[in-house]
């Protein structure tokens, strides 16, 4: 009968043991670094008969379960993220990664070429679904695909042979347009509806704002009283919020995020109303989730079937502006945060007339009279 073995962690190194008349008696020492040598000396040495332990011996270490397990171990100890960045990996891995290996029935990381992830991995995960039965966001399908390429150059990094070609394959975000949330631009007549049908004060201004401002939903929740300049009806945007709905000072997406906004003086006017008793901190102190409820709640008032939350009014407004050609091209980047019209031009215009509407007044149109 073999002997049990145990092992324990300690002073950066790992310690295995068994046992012998109810004394503990270390049989081998391996570094931190090294528990996999560790787990599968465990493995050998309790091995039934000579020909399983002969036959671990010579198992092939490049499985890809066992390396994809070793990597969720690193991943979970990376401390260059913060814990919940590591979580969402963790579950990436869980839910993606590990069961395309199953499925393809890729037992070695040499049996995964550029080929294969570009022609079964690519099109499994522009096509899955979250826990809520809607596809992926763009975030989470490039953050997926990112993280499959780590772990490919965590094996290199292990000398595990393995096709870095997979490393310079380039996964676009403009790929991903098949989004119903990156082709849904409001009609006017909806934008105007949900903000009529809208008797909640408070939330009728987010809900002008977003659609007269165009200001990304960040922006827009993490803006302040003091930033509002009702005497030259401006609106400085600096400021944001973060996921846990926390305000960062002076942080945008990027340098070109920090502009002053010309506002109207309706939008001032619903701004002073909504908010008689509160001048001061966040204007809209109201998380991404309850955001998007409230445009939820008002489109289903409106009888609007909306895609998403306060991100389509960045849509419907930069095409409203750009059609009204209040703007120049510089004037018009410089109010949405953009370095030049591609960002417009490629993702965001949209046509924003009721084709319905259009050709009710069409039909009644009598040229002969």
């Amino acid at each position: 009968m073999n002997m049990q073995l145990y092992k324990t962690e300690k002073n950066n190194k790992i310690s295995i043991y068994t046992i012998v008349n109810g004394k503990k008696k270390q049989v081998k020492t391996y570094e931190l670094n090294e528990k996999r040598k560790a787990n599968r000396f465990i493995i050998t040495a309790t091995a039934d008969t000579p020909e399983v332990k002969q036959a671990l011996l010579n198992a092939d270490e490049t499985k890809a379960m066992v390396e994809l397990q070793q990597f969720k171990n690193y991943i979970q100890k990376d401390r260059l993220n913060i814990k919940k960045t590591n979580k969402n990996y963790l579950g990436f891995i869980d839910n993606f990664i590990e069961p395309y290996f199953v499925n393809q029935g890729i037992e070695k990381i040499s049996d995964l070429s550029l080929g294969t992830f570009k022609e079964t991995f690519i099109p499994m995960i522009t096509k899955a679904k979250n826990c809520k039965g809607d596809l992926l966001s763009k975030k989470s399908v490039i953050e997926i695909v990112g993280l499959f390429k780590r772990f490919v150059r965590y094996c290199d990094e292990k000398n595990i042979n393995c096709d870095l070609r997979i490393l310079t394959f380039k996964f676009s975000r403009n790929a991903l347009q098949r989004y119903p949330g990156d082709q849904f631009v409001p009609f006017k007549d909806q934008v105007s509806t949900m903000i009529k049908l809208t008797h909640n004060l408070p939330h009728k201004a987010l809900l002008y704002t977003a659609a007269e401002t165009g200001a990304r939903p960040n922006e827009i929740l993490g803006l302040t009283w003091e930033n509002i300049d009702f005497k030259n009806k401006k609106i400085l945007i600096k400021d944001s919020i973060d996921y846990k709905n926390r305000l960062r000072k002076d942080f945008l997406k990027n340098s070109g995020s920090r502009r002053i906004i010309d506002c109207s003086d309706k939008l001032l006017a619903l701004l002073d109303t909504a908010f008689i008793y509160k001048k001061g901190g966040r204007v809209f102190n109201y998380s991404l989730k309850v955001s998007k409820r409230i445009v939820q709640d008002a489109a289903k008032r409106a009888g609007v079937n909306w895609v998403g939350g306060l991100k389509p009014f960045r849509k419907f407004s930069s095409t409203l502006i750009r059609n009204s050609k209040m703007y120049s091209d510089k004037g018009f980047t410089t109010r949405f945060g953009w370095g030049n019209l591609n960002t417009f031009n490629k993702h965001y215009e949209g046509n924003l007339d009721n084709q319905k509407e259009n050709q009710k007044l069409l039909n009644n149109l009598n040229l002969t009279e």
